[in-house]
């Protein structure tokens, strides 16, 4: 079984390439798992679906039942998360608006897809993601004025 470190390097070597960037280097993602109701409460203040989350502190956070080591599916869950490490890390900071916000979260959603295709996952609800996310003004931890359609 993989350790949680070698699969974070793998799935860092994937977003790379992916990017387009396959010599990148980045600082080790913090990664906390927290129970279901703890993260959602961070994300949502409330009961919400949500796995994962990389935070405005840089933090990927995620459920405790989500298990990269054991599950494909959990596995794809953090590259998500990962890329949006990546793109923190490639761009000097977070999101400054709504339109980023939403380039980023539609690229961290592609390559996810992708990978999910690519080990024999059906990820069209993935797909179904890219195209209706949407960003709200709190979405990334700042206001924004920038309106979204």
């Amino acid at each position: 079984m993989s350790s949680i470190a070698s699969i974070v390097a793998e799935l860092i070597s994937i977003i790379g390439l992916a990017m387009n960037s396959p010599a990148m280097v980045v600082s080790e993602p913090v990664i906390r798992q927290l129970d279901a109701g703890d993260l959602q409460h961070r994300v949502c203040g409330k009961p919400c679906r949500v796995l994962a989350w990389y935070g405005p502190d840089g933090i990927i956070y995620i459920d405790n039942r989500v298990d990269p080591k054991r599950n494909i599916v959990a596995k794809g869950i953090l590259l998500h998360e990962l890329v949006h490490h990546v793109q923190r890390e490639a761009r000097g900071g977070n999101a400054e608006s709504c339109v980023e916000w939403l380039q980023r979260e539609r690229q961290a959603y592609r390559i996810q897809a992708q990978w999910l295709f690519d080990n024999g996952i059906d990820a069209s609800a993935l797909i179904w993601q890219v195209r209706t996310v949407r960003c709200s003004p709190d979405a990334f931890g700042k206001r924004s004025t920038t309106k979204t359609k």
